[in-house]
This record gives C-alpha cells, sequence and structure tokens, in this order.
C-alpha cells in the first residue's frame, strides 16, 4: 500500500511555510494533523517466482527512487483544518504564543524583537515545547546573535539530552561560527569550531540517519567545505556529498526550504545557474516569500549570470527583509564597487563592519572604496588592518606599494612599502619575484626623480636669477620712459604757453606765425608718448616680464621723441631769447635748451663779438631782412642779438 500526503496552508499562516525545520514540522502540530489520502489496490496479484519478484522488486525500487527525485522537486500541499487545533501535550498557551511569534517573524518587515518575546512566553509556558526554542534560537541567527542562539539551543538541550534535533542546531551554530572565523582571518579559529559541528552532526547521524535537522545541517557542513577546497576532485566530492543529505531531508520534506536553499547552491558550485535560478524563485521563493537567504542566493546567482541589474534588485530585496543580512550588503557593495560608485559601497562595508568589526572583506572593500574616495591614507590604513588579521592577504601590501609608485607618484613610499610586503611575504612561502622586480624599479625611479629635482632646482635657481634681472631692467625701462615722459609733457606745456602767449597778441609777424604753427603741430605729437609706453609698461608686468617687447616700443617712441625734442626746442629757443629780465638786461638761453650750441662750441664761445665796438655800431646789420629770413640762420646765434643791439643808445654818434 502506498501513500499520498497533501498539504494545504491556511491563509493566516502562508507566509509562515517554513521559517526553518521546525516551523514546517510544527505547524502540521499547530494545525491539527495532515489530510491523507490512501491509494489502495485490492486487485488479483499473480503468482510470481521468486527470481521474477526480485526481478520486479528492482524495477519497482528504480521507479520509486525515480518518483521521489521528480517529486523533490514539487510543492505538496497542506491540507489544513478552517479551525486551528492543537497539538496535544503541548500546552495550548503555550502554542498560542508560538503561533504569534511566527507571525511575527513572517509579517513583512519582520518584528524580530516581537517574535522574540513570544517564543520565550512559549518556553516559559511549557519548558519542553522543543520547537519554541529552535525557532528562538533562528531568530536570534537571523538577527546575528549567535551567542543568544547557542545558549537558546543548550536550553533545548538541557531540557531534552536525547534531542538529535537540539545537538544539531547547535552544531549549526558551530558552523555559522567557523564560517565568522574564517571571514575574520582566523583560520584556526574557523578549523576548531568547524570539527566541532562535524563531530555534533556525526553523533545525531549515526544514531537517527533520517532527522532532518542534522542532514541540513551536514549539507550546509560540506557545500561550505566545498567553497573553500581549492582541489578540484576533493571539490567534487563534497559536492555530491551535500548533495546526498540534502536529498535525504527532501525526500521526507520536498518543500523543505533549508533543503531548497541549499540545492539552490549546490547548482551554483556546479554552474549550472539556470537550474539554481529556477530553484530559487520557483520553489524556495514560492514558499517563502520573505527568505532573505534565497534573494541573496538569487542575487548572486543573475550575478553570475551576468544580469547585474537584477542581481542588485535581489540584494536590496534581502535587506529590506532582513536589514542583518550581511552577505546580501557585502554582495551589493561588491557591485558598487566595481561600477565605481565608492561611496554607497562605503556605506555597506560601514554597516558590515559596525556589526562585525573584524570581518576582512568589509575591511579591504571599505579601504578600496576610501582608496576611490581619494582618500588614500585612510584606506591603506585599513588594507594594513587586513593583512594584521589575515596575512594570507599579504597582496594587498604589494598592492599599496603598486599604487604609491604608479598612481601617486611617491617612489620613497613605494620603496618603503615594496619591503614590508617583501619581508611579510618572504617567510609566508609566498613568491616575491614581482615585488623585487618593483622594488628595483621605483629604486631607479627615484633616483631619476631625484636627478630631475636637482635639474629642476638648478633651473628655479637660473629662472630666478633671470626674473630678478628682468624685474631690474624693467625698473631701469621703466625710469627712461618716465624721464622722457616727462620732458615730453614739459616741452608740451611750454608750446602750449607759447600758443597761447602768441596768440595773446594783437599782430604776430611772419616767422612768429610759422612757429606757432609748428608748435600747433608739435604739441599733441608729444602727447602720443603716453599711449606708447602704456603698452610697453603691459609688457613689463610682473606676470609677463617681456622687457625685449617694451625695449623695442621704448627705443621707437624715444627716437621719435628726439626727434620732436629738436624741433621744440627750435620754436622755444627764439622765445626765450627775446625774454628780458626786469633790470634791462638780456637773458642767456640755457644750455639745456639749446643743443645745437653744443654741437657748434666755435659759435657760442665768441665773447669777443660782444666787446667789439665796430660790429655793436653797424646799425645796417638792422636792415639785412635777408639774414634774418634765411632758415639756416635760425641755427646761429650770431644774428640773433642785432634786434638787441637797436635799443642800445651807446654806439650812436
Amino acid at each position: 500500500m502506498r501513500k499520498a500526503m497533501e498539504f494545504k496552508l491556511n491563509n493566516r499562516f502562508e507566509t509562515a511555510a517554513v521559517f526553518g525545520l521546525a516551523v514546517i514540522f510544527l505547524f502540521s502540530l499547530c494545525c491539527g494533523p495532515a489530510t491523507t489520502t490512501q491509494v489502495v489496490d485490492d486487485g488479483p496479484v499473480d503468482e510470481l517466482t521468486e527470481e521474477e519478484r526480485a526481478a520486479q522488486k528492482a524495477k519497482d525500487d528504480e521507479a520509486k527512487r525515480k518518483a521521489e527525485l521528480a517529486k523533490s522537486l514539487q510543492v505538496r500541499k497542506v491540507v489544513v483544518p478552517p479551525k486551528a487545533e492543537f497539538v496535544p501535550g503541548v500546552e495550548v498557551e503555550a502554542q498560542k504564543e508560538f503561533r504569534d511569534g511566527v507571525i511575527s517573524v513572517y509579517q513583512m518587515p519582520p518584528d524580530y524583537d516581537s517574535a522574540t518575546s513570544k517564543f520565550e512566553a512559549s518556553i516559559d509556558r511549557d519548558k519542553n515545547f522543543m520547537e519554541a526554542y529552535f525557532n528562538l534560537g533562528m531568530v536570534y541567527e537571523r538577527k546575528g546573535e549567535g551567542d543568544a542562539a547557542l545558549a537558546v539551543y543548550q536550553k533545548a538541550l538541557d531540557a531534552n539530552p536525547e534531542s538529535g534535533s537540539a545537538k544539531a542546531y547547535i552544531g549549526k551554530v558551530y558552523l555559522a561560527t567557523a564560517r565568522q572565523a574564517y571571514d575574520n582571518g582566523d583560520v584556526a579559529k574557523g578549523g576548531q569550531f568547524e570539527a566541532k559541528a562535524k563531530q555534533l552532526f556525526d553523533e545525531v547521524i549515526v544514531s537517527d540517519p533520517d532527522n532532518v535537522e542534522v542532514n541540513n545541517s551536514l549539507g550546509l557542513y560540506w557545500v561550505m567545505r566545498a567553497m573553500r577546497e581549492p582541489d578540484k576532485a576533493r571539490r567534487i566530492d563534497a559536492i555530491q556529498t551535500a548533495e546526498d543529505f540534502v536529498q535525504n531531508v527532501l525526500t521526507f520534506q520536498p518543500a523543505n526550504v533549508i533543503a531548497l536553499n541549499t540545492r539552490g547552491l549546490i547548482y551554483v558550485l556546479k554552474n549550472e545557474l539556470k537550474i539554481a535560478k529556477w530553484i530559487f524563485e520557483n520553489k524556495v521563493l514560492k514558499l517563502d516569500k520573505y527568505s532573505t537567504e534565497a534573494y541573496n542566493n538569487l542575487g548572486l546567482t543573475y550575478y553570475k549570470l551576468g544580469e547585474t541589474p537584477r542581481a542588485v534588485v535581489n540584494f536590496h530585496k534581502a535587506i529590506q527583509v532582513n536589514p542583518e543580512n550581511l552577505e546580501a550588503r557585502l554582495n551589493l557593495a561588491a557591485i558598487f564597487l566595481n561600477y565605481l560608485n565608492y561611496f554607497a559601497a562605503k556605506e555597506q562595508y560601514e554597516y558590515v563592519l559596525a556589526t562585525r568589526p573584524e570581518h576582512v572583506e568589509a575591511t579591504i572593500g571599505l579601504g578600496s572604496a576610501l582608496v576611490g574616495l581619494q582618500e588614500v591614507d585612510d584606506g591603506f590604513e585599513y588594507y594594513r588592518k587586513a593583512v594584521a588579521m589575515d596575512p594570507s592577504k599579504v597582496e594587498l601590501l604589494h598592492r599599496i606599494a603598486k599604487l604609491y609608485q604608479t598612481k601617486l607618484v611617491d617612489f620613497d613610499l613605494a620603496i618603503e612599502a615594496y619591503g614590508s610586503y617583501i619581508n611579510t611575504a618572504t617567510p609566508l612561502g609566498i613568491d616575491v619575484t614581482e615585488g623585487k622586480k618593483g622594488l628595483e624599479q621605483a629604486k631607479k625611479m627615484a633616483e631619476q626623480m631625484k636627478r630631475m629635482e636637482e635639474e629642476m632646482k638648478i633651473a628655479e635657481e637660473q629662472a630666478a636669477k633671470m626674473e630678478a634681472e628682468m624685474k631690474k631692467q624693467a625698473e631701469a625701462l621703466n625710469k627712461k620712459m618716465k624721464k622722457v615722459e616727462s620732458k615730453a609733457h614739459d616741452y608740451e606745456k611750454k608750446l602750449q604757453d607759447f600758443i597761447k602767449e602768441s596768440k595773446a597778441k594783437k599782430k604776430l609777424d611772419k616767422a612768429t606765425r610759422r612757429r606757432v604753427k609748428a608748435a600747433q603741430k608739435l604739441a599733441p605729437e608729444l602727447l602720443k608718448v603716453d599711449p606708447a609706453f602704456k603698452e610697453a609698461r603691459e609688457y613689463l608686468h610682473p606676470d609677463m616680464l617681456m622687457v625685449g617687447e617694451a625695449q623695442a616700443i621704448f627705443e621707437a617712441v624715444e627716437k621719435k621723441f628726439l626727434e620732436d625734442e629738436i624741433k621744440a626746442k627750435e620754436v622755444l629757443l627764439i622765445k626765450a631769447v627775446q625774454a628780458v629780465d626786469e633790470a634791462g638786461k638780456k637773458k642767456e638761453a640755457p644750455e639745456g635748451k639749446a643743443p645745437e650750441k653744443k654741437a657748434e662750441p666755435e659759435k657760442k664761445a665768441e665773447p669777443e663779438k660782444k666787446e667789439e665796438p665796430e660790429k655793436k655800431a653797424e646799425p645796417e646789420k638792422k636792415a639785412e631782412p635777408e639774414k634774418k629770413a634765411e632758415p639756416e640762420k635760425k641755427e646761429e646765434p650770431a644774428p640773433a642779438p642785432a634786434p638787441e643791439k637797436k635799443e642800445e643808445p651807446a654806439p650812436a654818434p
């Protein structure tokens, strides 16, 4: 006679279908016995020989094995009476508190504090209610409080020393502690707790090979071993062993979420990702849509399939269901880091480290995020901290050295970092050939940099000297320009005064009119030095110091000014010689205003002509207009005093 069991959940408890193994087991208890349908075959049976019976049995066994394998991927439905029933032998009030605790766990978001309170109340009402212990322990595990979970499982074992399930749960906590130790880089501690877990599992499996909890725990144990196993053959054996234990669970409980989750991970390890995705989506999450582990595993599967956006969505869902799912946060942070979203990655790594300060991968990730955010010194400190926690991560010191050498271009610090890497890695038996090559390159580049710095220092000194010399030249040139400007303005003013005085007279002779006209033309020409020198001074600005260009402008302007100066002196000299002081004595023209006299010393130095009475007494010279009109004679001082002799009465006899 074969029996087929169909399960159907009440809507109120649908989301609580599989919170660990105890919940599945307990829901059939809390909600009354499962409805069963018996299939009876009453037809006649022909007599068979022993050989035929043996062959038929083998055939039936093979068909049964295949049927069980097919059913392991199907969901059985639990038929629950509309009215909740209670399990005999367990306090009713304890069962009510337990039921409320399960509801708190599976609401969205989960209320773990309320669930903890309800499960503890259930235990207080019935000390022998094992499922309350197990669910309370799993709540603590979800919250990341492994020590509290272990204490609860130990109480369950004390209450029932023969409970294989309690031992299995204790072993599972040891397994979680071992994994945490490995994550923290403490291999010795990890191996110690892994061995303690295996010892408990082996004790239970020998006495109770069908125990669901221990089979699930052993499946997880061998999955963890497979993940850490470097040898390919041993890895394959570990995966197969894990699959055997998972199959043991699914044979009795095809809807066991933990077993299905583990099976999905097994297919991930086999790289059969589409099958793994199907299990997580269509099995686990259909049974428990709040399985934070399933969302994380599904996200990992999508990431391996190259569908990063979907991976991110599922990691976020895992965190939304359980903010303490550190694995989901680490996976999400790794994606952020790969896509250069350093700030988002930093937030996730900091959250993990706030809970588990010694988590090596989170420490490394935070260091990388900080380096990406240009907080290099802090990032390197996290790298060094990770190496201190786990010396096998010594390559981080190599990374620091290369970053100093290539990105930061600090060869002295690169040499120091290479030395630290080589000294740390060599005792561990790690090949440091690349580190030594990098060290030699850093030394050579440091020497080149030193030479370059020395050359740059010399060049800077030369540039400073040149700049000082240029400033000196600029100052000297500026003084020259000021001198020319002063002269130009002085001449321009005198010319304007001459023009003004000349125009004030009623009548001007022809020569004076000619000089006024020349002065009017010359005065604005003298002022043209201003815009020209303004341009030159722009070249002399401290930010430019283009003395050559300014010098060229000055020379051109100076040349033009000297020409205008001669013309100005010609006009002003005539006016100056005609001035007489109050005593009626003649004023001699200043030497500075008559450069022509300097050029002709013989004419300047003839005082005898003034003393000769015969020359002074010549009135004929008054009447010589041709001499006054000749332009050449303008340059000669001799004819100029002739009109003055007209006013002297002494030589008249």
